[in-house]
């Protein structure tokens, strides 16, 4: 993601436009041909030597060299955590202390008794006693990139560097396609974000709240709607509004899928988030008796459950017979669409469909107080922890 300082825009009165690179920019494609070798010749270096490499580039101050090569820096690894250094750093101070109070010796002699301490060269204790700082970190690994998309997805950064500083953003879709349309809601709901959706014949409107507009404006869930934006960069006809705050003003931006920028997200096909894979795998692998005949698959569905109140499963379950029962699970920040759900389900949705309600939401009490006395008009709902088993599932499956 590209720091405040890297983002390029413009201000005209109360409307934000930001600045692009030419996906065919023969400056931008140098740089990132050039920076992309740099990089990935880095493995195994220190990120100072990465960063005195990268100044010598002529071009090295400009601030589309920087942000490419922010970009590039995000997809590095580095060796050992802070947290690991720490304990290392004040293992070796110990040790020089007791080897101090010890008796007289040489520097040299001292140095080689250190090494031998930790079975490691004195030079080797000596580079990694401030390896946590930004210079001396050790570049592990780094996850290479075409420079092309280097630049696509620089395009693309300059929008989530503005929606990470949100107060709401709407969204219209105009695609004909329902499963990319259906794939979209289902990575809305991935990215976990608080979001109304409306859908007609011509078009899916999704309002969504910003981070600006939460109670403890939450770095998290800005991130997290930043990082959802690039799914919208799939669609085919796509428009977004979306109200920024920058230096205490509130300014408007508005884009759309004519403007030059490229997801570097993956197709929509085939993608399952790894827990819910692991979740089928395990439900399908019980025997056919534990779990009552019934399969498990993911959710493809958009169900309408009318008051405007639309549910993407997560899961579908179905029995010998066809019959289909969804689930769809709620985390931390949807209880404004827990609420719709269960007043949509209250009102007669003929939908058979579970609820899954991670305990960082709500606790047994709170649920209760939600569902009220009525027993007979309450959907089946549950309680999880970390992520529902089948057996929680399994006891809603008749």
């Amino acid at each position: 993601m590209l720091t405040k300082d890297l983002l390029k825009y413009s201000v005209r009165t109360d409307k934000i436009f930001p600045k692009y690179v030419k996906p065919n920019d023969a400056d931008a494609l140098s740089f990132s041909r050039y920076l992309v070798d740099v990089y990935a010749a880095a493995k195994g270096h220190k990120q100072q030597d990465l960063l005195d490499r990268l100044k010598q580039h002529p071009k090295s101050s400009t601030p589309l060299f920087n942000g490419l090569s922010k970009l590039l820096e995000d997809r590095c690894e580095f060796a050992d955590s802070e947290n690991i250094l720490e304990e290392q750093r004040w293992d070796y101070f110990t040790r020089a202390k007791d080897l101090r109070n010890s008796g007289e010796m040489s520097i040299a002699e001292f140095q080689e008794k250190l090494g031998s301490t930790f079975s490691r060269r004195f030079q080797d204790i000596e580079a990694t006693l401030y390896a946590d700082l930004p210079e001396f970190r050790i570049i592990k690994d780094f996850e290479p990139l075409d420079p092309s998309d280097l630049v696509h997805r620089y395009n693309s950064s300059q929008v989530q560097g503005l929606i990470l500083r949100s107060r709401s953003l709407s969204i219209i879709i105009r695609d004909k396609d329902p499963i990319k349309k259906r794939r979209l809601l289902q990575r809305l709901k991935f990215w976990r974000l608080l979001a109304e959706i409306d859908e007609s014949a011509d078009e899916l409107k999704i309002a969504l709240s910003g981070p600006l507009s939460l109670f403890d404006k939450s770095a998290t869930y800005g991130s997290r709607l930043s990082n959802f934006f690039p799914n919208v960069l799939l669609m085919d006809k796509w428009e977004i509004k979306a109200e920024i705050k920058l230096q205490e003003k509130m300014l408007t931006l508005e884009l759309d899928s004519s403007k030059p920028i490229k997801s570097h997200y993956g197709s929509f096909k085939g993608y399952i988030p790894a827990e819910f894979k692991e979740f089928i795998l395990i439900f399908n692998t019980l025997t056919e008796e534990q779990r009552k005949g019934w399969l498990a698959m993911e959710g493809e569905d958009v169900l309408n459950l009318g008051q405007q109140s639309y549910s993407v499963p997560d899961f579908t379950f179905q029995n010998a017979k066809g019959k289909r029962v969804h689930l769809e699970l709620f985390h931390k920040w949807h209880e404004m669409q827990l609420k719709q759900r269960v007043d949509a389900m209250r009102s007669g949705s003929a939908v058979d469909l579970i609820l899954g309600v991670s305990g960082d939401l709500v606790d047994k009490e709170k649920l209760a107080e939600m569902l009220g006395k009525s027993k007979a008009s309450a959907p089946k709902i549950f309680i999880f922890k970390r992520f529902p088993t089948p057996k929680a599932i399994l006891a809603y499956l008749s």
